[in-house]
């Protein structure tokens, strides 16, 4: 099957075509740092230590 019909676009974020044949610009897709993940983490474990 050459279209992918529930297929996400890895560059656009558009659904029915491959990343290879995208003619969208590139979505910014914000995302948390490893170090805001991992104090989060961290302050979890400490409030749950705590209780």
């Amino acid at each position: 099957n050459p279209y992918p019909q529930g297929m996400r676009c890895q560059k656009c974020l558009e659904m029915g075509h491959w990343s290879y044949e995208c003619k969208g610009k590139r979505k910014y897709v914000h995302r948390s740092s490893r170090t805001v993940q991992l104090n989060k983490a961290l302050k979890q474990k400490e409030l749950e230590h705590i209780m």
